[in-house]
């Protein structure tokens, strides 16, 4: 069983949190939420329409056009940005600037060995940045070998208030090589893990992510291999990518029971009076 498990929310404009929290209170359970957001005030916003049943948290992002993610590919002005959410419980993600073109797996290599050999111009602006930070902060890092993040200064050393959580989706690349990727994670996690037992795991996806064209899973039967894959690990903490994805499914209050029966909390779920198919 897991000791956390969170969601990340990248779209909080599609939320409808008001049906969130009438699923909530129907199996009586309540969750924590990481909104994307590009500023406290939107953030500030977004808390007052959250609901009852939903802590929400804050997941700092740039405009499109500034790069999305947090790397030393982005310009200082950029980076300055996350000086506003200090003091705040915070998730980023350090990862290259967001690229313009449309997912593919192909173009996603691509992309990929044009910055194998260059190294971010910000990289100490931004550790020192986040260095300063003061809140509990989850740093989201790629699940590759650590010279290729420190060059792109997606890396973070682990301090006191920081959890790393790593990228563990089974299903961007498509359900062809999904058993591949499945393991390579598990090996990946596994090495990590015997490291620093207290990392966390992003599972996922459970609808298409900033890219639009994100594979995703099919049915419920994917999502739970893969936590059953990350629980034999022994990993204790997750995250889930997303909750506006499971309430745009048909059965949203079903994927959402589905995760929760791995959360140790001892209050047990309430039996689903009436699921759609």
């Amino acid at each position: 069983m897991f000791e956390e498990i969170v969601f990340w929310c990248e779209f909080p404009q599609k939320m409808n949190w008001q049906e969130l929290d009438a699923i909530l209170n129907n199996i009586e359970w309540g969750i924590v939420v990481y909104a994307a957001v590009k500023n406290v005030k939107e953030f500030s916003n977004l808390k007052k329409a959250a609901g009852k049943k939903v802590e929400l948290k804050a997941w700092p992002v740039l405009e499109k056009n500034e790069g999305y993610w947090f790397s030393g590919f982005v310009a200082e002005k950029s980076i300055s940005e996350l000086k506003q959410f200090n003091k705040l419980d915070i998730k980023l993600d350090l990862e290259p600037p967001l690229p313009k073109f449309a997912y593919s797996n192909i173009k996603a290599i691509i992309y990929t060995l044009k910055f194998l050999f260059r190294k971010g111009k910000n990289n100490e602006l931004l550790k020192k940045t986040i260095e300063e930070m003061t809140g509990s902060l989850i740093i989201n890092e790629f699940p590759l070998p650590k010279f290729l993040l420190k060059r792109w200064g997606a890396h973070f050393e682990l301090k006191k208030g920081v959890t790393k959580n790593f990228m563990g989706y089974t299903t961007f690349a498509g359900s062809f090589w999904r058993k591949p990727v499945q393991i390579y994670l598990k090996w990946f996690l596994k090495k990590e893990f015997k490291k620093n037992p207290s990392i966390m795991c992003s599972i996922g996806l459970i609808g298409p992510g900033i890219m639009e064209t994100e594979e995703y899973y099919k049915k419920i039967d994917e999502l739970e291999e893969d936590l059953d894959i990350i629980q034999k690990i022994g990993i204790k903490k997750i995250a889930v990518y997303s909750i506006e994805s499971i309430m745009q499914r048909k059965n949203p209050q079903q994927w959402l029971e589905t995760i929760l029966r791995y959360y140790k909390r001892g209050q047990p779920l309430v039996p689903s009076r009436q699921l759609q198919p």
